[in-house]
């Protein structure tokens, strides 16, 4: 069994790190400026070699609609504080993702922009202070650390125009000085380096066997790139920062030519340790391929034993309105355009409910009924259990 307890706002205190300030949470009372939209977010604690729990959001904007008007920052939640992370750089996120081991902090940087041609793969690597009067921040190597951008060593391969089988590798290049940039100026310097473009990276999630594995997907809909692809990041297991290998799980551009049918629009991701799981987010591209394939929007399983050879299995599928068939009819009403409503934020449960379960969210964007008041739209928190499986007062699965 599983209920939603509570929900409230879960900081007292905003930390501008970079002018020194503390203000109170944003209101129609004081002048504090309102953050922009987050988007996923990542709770570290033990396994990062964190003193407490930290949890991740961050801004999913650009420009001058975001916290310091500088472009969308990460902040790290805690104690009932929030502090904004400068050192992480300044763009439109989509996650920032912790590494699950000891020693300096290593987090990768999710960049979701699509106001800009390209989006690069970033990570930030931190020390941690074991100074007797160090802050929260510097004790977990959180305002101390160096930011860089990946970069393709592979002969002809320096986006996703060209990189489409296969593998490369690459180097990661510092980007010095990051704080002081804006979105705008970050992305001139990542063009300056020539690092690796993507086609809107989304979400990523670190193996939860093997410390130097990351998976991420891009979502597409843009040149060389339109229905999304998956990928796996092998890290230098003796330096996370040495040699880089990123290769592909699978190219939707190519399945959908070969008349087959993947995760299209890929969105949020996560692992357990037998299975990637993906989201899809329908958007112009790949829309019209859920219509050919008669289906709506999907989460998609993939088994990580059988990544490459194995077939992904699509176990969930939405129903927005105009799909079901009312009573006393034969048939539905006129059905949406597929891929309307989004699959979204899934997470591993395992650790509550049982081996192979899931929390996912649908956003339920247009066409739907007037949302409640001060809501923005309607959605559903859904978890997701084996067919054969029940769940038992020990939240643990019982098997039929």
């Amino acid at each position: 069994k599983g209920a939603v307890i509570s929900g409230e706002r879960a900081y007292d205190v905003v930390y501008d790190e970079e002018k020194g300030i503390a203000l109170p949470p944003a209101d129609e009372s004081n002048t504090t400026p309102a953050f922009a939209r987050f988007c996923s977010g990542d709770l570290a604690w033990k396994e990062a070699g964190f003193d407490r729990p930290i949890f991740f959001p961050a801004e999913e904007s650009g420009g001058a609609a975001t916290f310091d008007g500088k472009g969308g920052l990460a902040f790290a939640l805690f104690d009932r504080e929030i502090h904004s992370l400068p050192k992480m750089g300044r763009f439109p996120w989509e996650n920032t993702l912790v590494r699950p081991a000891k020693g300096d902090t290593v987090v990768m940087l999710m960049e979701d922009g699509p106001t800009t041609p390209d989006n690069q793969l970033y990570i930030y690597v931190g020390p941690k202070s074991n100074a007797r009067n160090a802050s929260v921040l510097s004790r977990n190597g959180l305002d101390t650390g160096k930011f860089y951008a990946f970069r393709s060593t592979t002969p002809g391969q320096t986006s996703e125009l060209t990189f489409t089988s296969g593998s490369i590798t690459g180097e990661w290049v510092e980007i010095p000085n990051v704080e002081t940039l804006t979105d705008v100026q970050l992305e001139a310097a990542s063009d300056a380096i020539n690092a690796f473009g993507f086609i809107r990276i989304e979400d990523g999630a670190w193996s939860k066997t093997d410390k130097n594995k990351f998976y991420f997907v891009t979502t597409g809909n843009g040149p060389g790139n339109r229905l999304g692809r998956g990928y796996t990041v092998d890290f230098d297991p003796n330096n996370i920062l040495g040699p880089t290998k990123i290769s592909f799980i699978y190219n939707g551009d190519t399945v959908n030519a070969a008349g087959g049918d993947i995760a299209f629009g890929a969105d949020n991701i996560d692992v357990s340790k037998e299975f990637l799981m993906i989201n899809e987010d329908g958007h112009s591209d790949s829309r019209p391929a859920y219509a050919a394939n008669a289906r709506e929007g999907s989460i998609w399983r993939f088994d990580l034993k059988n990544l490459l050879t194995g077939t992904p299995k699509r176990i969930a599928e939405l129903n927005p309105p105009g799909t079901a068939i009312a009573p006393g009819q034969t048939a539905p009403p006129a059905v949406p355009v597929p891929g309307t409503w989004e699959t979204s934020g899934i997470i591993d449960a395992s650790d509550f409910f049982g081996k192979d379960s899931w929390l996912t969210v649908v956003q339920a964007h247009s066409p739907t009924l007037a949302p409640a008041p001060n809501t923005v739209e309607d959605g559903q928190l859904l978890l997701m259990i084996p067919s054969k499986a029940k769940i038992g007062n020990d939240h643990d699965h019982d098997r039929d």
